[in-house]
């Protein structure tokens, strides 16, 4: 099979569904307590990747898992090294790009998240089924060195010294301090030097990825180098992961997703800054 890109569209998807090694996975999270009118249903032949059950125990949402749980689960769900996984959300793009990251950090080069998710499938007239499959024996699955990166609370602290380039995913509001946090508990305000990069800036009318002119031109008025290490961070780890798919669009070759982001920084007694910035 030929070299398939990080993104693939609905008409791909639709040209190859079935075919022996494309395997498709729903991705969505949501907020809890948050109430959401999502689309139902499931593409044809995909099975849920629950990004809170596949993840660390006994720590804040859907951490990182380890090595011996996220192998349980994809050998549960049938997956396979050789496997092309194509992953949505009933978002559009948002817990899919985590999902397309989880595989990365154990070494799965194999994944694409498909352009406009589930709402864009279902525009384009396509098939949809009342339940996900469930038509799949139990595989076995060997992790690989990582090809994403990932940072914990003491990484990013040390690095401060260093002015890294650390991209917020978060509300302006949010990332100023004059936003309340969805959680409670959390101190108001952002990573000192951070700069805020709203997700939803990423997305077209239609919910797809704005061009990579359009990308390139936001990157510069944040007076970001993409030719050098970048971090991303949200409110807990998915919406830095939309960052992070970007960046990577763009050729960025040293990204670093900070795991816990907001959820542990704003616990911590680590710095905070608030207020407006100005980038340039």
């Amino acid at each position: 099979m030929a070299q398939i890109g990080s993104i693939v569209s609905v008409e791909w998807l639709a040209e190859n569904i079935g075919q022996t090694g494309i395997r498709i996975l729903d991705g969505t999270w949501k907020m809890p307590g948050v109430e959401e009118k999502l689309p139902g249903g499931y593409i044809p032949g995909a099975l849920f990747f629950d990004v809170d059950e596949i993840a660390a125990p006994d720590t804040m949402a859907h951490m990182l898992p380890s090595a011996e749980t996220f192998t349980h689960h994809v050998e549960k769900m049938g997956l396979k090294n050789s496997d092309h996984i194509v992953v949505y959300d009933r978002h559009g793009l948002k817990a899919a790009a985590r999902v397309w990251w989880k595989f990365r950090m154990f070494g799965h080069d194999k994944i694409s998240v498909l352009e406009g998710g589930l709402p864009a499938w279902i525009k384009a007239g396509q098939k949809i089924s009342a339940e996900q499959s469930l038509d799949w024996e139990v595989s076995k699955y060997k992790i690989a060195d990582p090809i994403a990166k990932v940072a914990n609370l003491e990484d990013i602290v040390e690095s401060l010294d260093k002015s890294p380039q650390i991209l917020d995913a978060r509300a302006k509001g949010r990332f100023e301090g004059t936003s309340p946090e969805p959680r409670k508990g959390l101190r108001p305000g952002r990573i000192p030097g951070s700069r805020n990069w709203p997700y939803s800036q990423l997305f077209d009318d239609t919910g797809h990825l704005k061009s990579k002119l359009d990308l390139e031109a936001q990157i510069r008025d944040l007076d970001v180098d993409i030719e050098k290490p970048i971090i991303t961070t949200c409110g807990s780890g998915i919406t830095a992961a939309v960052l992070a798919l970007a960046l990577h669009q763009l050729g960025a070759k040293d990204v670093t997703l900070y795991d816990g982001s907001w959820t542990e920084w704003g616990t911590s007694q680590a710095p905070i800054e608030t207020g407006p910035i100005n980038h340039g």
